[in-house]
């Protein structure tokens, strides 16, 4: 059975039409978002694109909130726990980070993402050159959303300057990665 037949998943037409509005502005997918969650309130996926728009808006209290219940709704969407774990990384959480991405160190149905996490980290343990390996890795798998994926290609760019010795002081969280939590109302869901 497909998540549409259930009824408890918001139908693709509803997530088109809020991924498009995200395109615009901040309020109006909020609005549709909260909408379509009186309907569909078991649909991870609202909770991951709304705390994904709260990040942006620098909302991290509601962003978290919502990415730790998108989790708690389902387990399986691995992009919301990637997620999630960015913004304790970002928050100087490294503990936290690390515990919310374990999971995703053992997950079967995903390589992407499972390499991805492991790359993760190591690199919080500062082992670039296993987090250079297991983001290459990762990227060779598909499973990961193109965000994602792009987010890791800046990365391990970054994690390359760094084992070059060469690191010219640009931020992982510069350019395309402050957009990881952005980008994530467009995740393909």
């Amino acid at each position: 059975m497909n998540r549409q037949s259930s009824g408890t998943y918001c139908n693709d037409a509803k997530m088109e039409q809020i991924k498009l509005a995200m395109g615009r502005s901040d309020a109006e997918p909020i609005e549709l978002i909260s909408v379509a969650m009186q309907t569909f309130p078991a649909d991870a996926r609202l909770t991951l694109l709304r705390g994904s728009i709260y990040a942006s808006q620098g909302n991290y209290g509601a962003a978290h909130a919502d990415l730790t219940q998108a989790i708690a709704l389902d387990p399986g969407l691995h992009a919301a726990r990637f997620m999630l774990g960015y913004l304790e990384l970002c928050h100087t959480q490294t503990i936290k980070a690390a515990a919310v991405w374990w999971p995703l160190t053992e997950v079967t149905d995903n390589d992407a993402m499972r390499n991805f996490a492991r790359g993760m980290l190591s690199l919080i343990e500062d082992d670039f050159v296993d987090a250079a390996r297991l983001f290459e890795e990762g990227l060779r798998h598909e499973g990961a959303s193109p965000e994602i994926s792009s987010f890791i290609q800046a990365l391990l760019i970054n994690t390359r300057r760094t084992m070059e010795g060469s690191d010219s002081g640009d931020d992982i969280t510069s350019e395309r990665g402050s957009h990881l939590l952005l980008s994530g109302y467009t995740l393909n869901l």
